[in-house]
């Protein structure tokens, strides 16, 4: 005979059962250590109806330890339900460092798991106290796994009771009526209203607010047509193991997931990603939050994160380019001279200012000063903003009038085409981004005037008609053997003239009224003001390539005719800007400054001067890059360097 005591939808079941009994086993065990004086020296656990805010069932504190009142782990306590096998069951284990129990807060160590019955079957939950999961704080529908990280409290194991445990007795002081003889195992029972938990150093039930009469638990609709693990719902035989629209129950629908599929699995709500989305947080009340493709915390994969200055395209980390950093609402975006995103993502100038660099400043189209000879403003608000007039070839003299690209400029309001002398280029006034990587930190460059650089680098029959003392002849030397050495210039037509020290390529460029350019002049002429990688664009070079851009990886051959490689201009058209000879400038080499400059220099002394574009010697795509540096001492005479002029209108 079986006797059954209802309370509001769970019971407690004494011993003599006649039927299978519906039964869940709750099992703690440590790896932390426990007892008198130990890390875990008392055990809270909790069960509740439904979920971590559901009605409180039954909250109980056990003194651990052997002797005494003391009890050992694993510790084993048994719930029994009635008619409502369908709500879920919610179990937390708290670690306590005290022996008289404690909370979330103050728990060394805590374990989760939310657990549905088994008609007909006893099962057993475990709770382990993980080593790995002491100061793991989770949410309150999660448990700490194994390894310390949080998940579904839902995915807690759940397996058939093997029986009682060595370890574990009923407690003396308990009521008999509340010891499964049979099993020798305590059992919860449900209570018909919520309560304040008493906390004993004993394993105490609460004792019971109110009762009804004793019920027999329901019986399911098992129909002859249905197989042994379906349920008739709605005249139809389900699957209730596997349905998620009848999940463990008729009716039961497993919850819509963001970015997931719905599943249900031996009659257990859970969901499964679709292949654009991933679970990285693990937290179960957001779904599938992570899009793969897009999510820069967690791009194509869990955990891989693209820095300050990559999106994430594709799933895959993608730098947003030179000068540019990736901002929220905005995404990849330069945060110099940006009103709305000045030196920082979201530090957006007041009305009156705008951004300079990277700090907001008066706007000097307001304040209607400096102005031109007639007295007009020289700086407007133009539609791409404020500009100087007098020099900005886009709005050269009023906004909107663009100069024409070859050899023109904005010098004083008007376009002046033609003008730069034949073999020169045009660098027109304006600003671009110089350095990066490995040359040192980005920084705006300013040049106040045009200038114009030679297309090409001089070539020996140029420098034969140089009559200064200085302009020295090469002589073969171990640096520059006679077999690459562009001298004397019969029989290296059209050859560009290498094994020169510094002081002669700065003697023959000065005796024609032109100088050496400036670090700064020289990377302007090859990477422009679009941040080119490379002279020609952002392609690295490949010995595949037809045509090829530049005259490189050539062995003990030398260098090559300057009339080549045409396909590897910059886009100020000068060519050999990467390869063929290491070009010589003015700067001595040192470290560039981090702030805004106009016309510089470079430093005032050293002992090497700088050299830039990579040779003919070079086989590594990153020698010749716009921002690759290099230096020598002055008086170094190597076949592998050269140099070409620079001429101020």
């Amino acid at each position: 005979m079986r006797r059954a005591v209802a309370a509001a939808g769970w019971v407690l079941l004494v011993a003599g059962c006649e039927q299978p009994r519906t039964e869940l086993v709750a099992r703690v065990e440590s790896e932390v250590a426990w007892g008198a004086g130990r890390t875990v020296q008392s055990v809270t656990l909790t069960v509740r109806r439904g979920g971590p805010t559901g009605p409180l069932r039954s909250a109980r504190t056990t003194a651990l330890g052997v002797g005494g009142e003391r009890r050992p782990l694993p510790l084993l306590v048994g719930i029994v339900p009635a008619d409502d096998t369908d709500t879920p069951v919610w179990i937390e284990a708290l670690g306590c460092r005290a022996p008289n129990g404690c909370t979330v807060a103050t728990a060394a160590v805590a374990q989760r798991a939310v657990v549905r019955f088994a008609v007909g079957q006893t099962e057993e939950v475990t709770l382990l106290l993980a080593s790995a999961c002491v100061g793991v704080t989770c949410g309150g529908d999660e448990r700490c796994g194994n390894t310390g990280r949080c998940e579904p409290a839902t995915r807690a194991v759940v397996r058939p009771f093997a029986g009682s445990d060595a370890a574990v007795v009923a407690d003396g002081a308990m009521d008999a009526g509340r010891v499964d003889a049979a099993r020798d195992v305590p059992i919860i029972s449900d209570l018909a209203a919520d309560i304040t938990p008493t906390i004993d150093a004993l394993m105490v039930d609460i004792p019971a607010m109110d009762t009804v009469p004793p019920v027999d638990a329901p019986t399911p609709d098992t129909a002859a047509s249905c197989g042994a693990l379906e349920l008739r719902c709605d005249g139809a035989c389900v699957a209730v193991l596997r349905d998620p629209t009848n999940c463990g129950a008729c009716g039961e629908v497993c919850p819509a997931v963001a970015g997931a599929t719905a599943t249900c699995m031996g009659g257990r709500c859970g969901y499964v990603c679709d292949a654009a989305h991933a679970d990285c947080d693990e937290r179960p009340s957001n779904g599938c939050e992570s899009e793969r493709a897009t999510d820069r915390a967690n791009c194509g994969a869990c955990g891989t994160a693209c820095n300050n200055t990559q999106a994430c395209t594709g799933g895959v980390c993608v730098l947003c380019g030179t000068g540019r950093e990736w901002c929220a609402g905005v995404g990849c975006t330069t945060l110099r001279d940006n009103d709305a995103n000045c030196g920082g993502c979201g530090t957006v100038c007041p009305v009156g200012y705008v951004c300079r660099g990277t700090s907001c400043t008066a706007n000097i189209c307001d304040a209607g000063v400096p102005v031109d000879a007639e007295g007009s403003p020289i700086w407007l608000q133009c539609p791409s903003g404020c500009v100087d007039t007098e020099h900005d070839p886009r709005n050269c003299g009023r906004c909107g009038n663009v100069c024409p690209p070859e050899n023109a400029t904005c010098y004083r309001g008007g376009c002046r085409d033609g003008m730069c002398p034949q073999g020169y280029r045009l660098l027109p006034a304006g600003s671009f981004m110089m350095g990066g990587g490995d040359a040192g930190p980005v920084h705006r460059v300013t040049f106040a005037r045009p200038s114009c650089i030679m297309d090409r680098e001089v070539s020996n029959v140029e420098y034969s008609n140089c009559t200064d003392p200085l302009c020295v002849r090469p002589t073969p030397s171990a640096d520059c053997p006679s077999s690459v050495m562009n001298w004397p210039p019969e029989g290296h037509d059209w050859q560009p003239m290498n094994c020169l020290p510094w002081s002669a390529a700065d003697a023959y460029c000065r005796s024609g009224g032109i100088r050496l350019p400036t670090e700064a002049e020289w990377e302007y002429a090859a990477r422009g003001t679009d941040g080119r990688t490379y002279p020609w664009g952002n392609t690295p070079p490949s010995i595949a390539d037809m045509p090829q851009r530049l005259c490189w990886n050539r062995g003990a051959a030398g260098s090559c005719d300057w009339r080549e490689f045409t396909a590897g201009a910059s886009g100020f058209h000068a060519f050999h800007m990467a390869g063929n000879l290491a070009e010589w400038v003015s700067d001595w080499h040192g470290g560039y400054p981090s702030g805004d400059q106009t016309d510089p220099r470079g430093p005032s002394s050293g002992t090497q001067r700088v050299l830039r574009g990579g040779s003919w010697r070079e086989s590594n795509p990153s020698a010749f890059t716009t921002t690759a540096r290099g230096s020598d001492v002055p008086t170094a005479r190597n076949a592998a360097y050269g140099f070409r002029c620079v001429w101020t209108p």
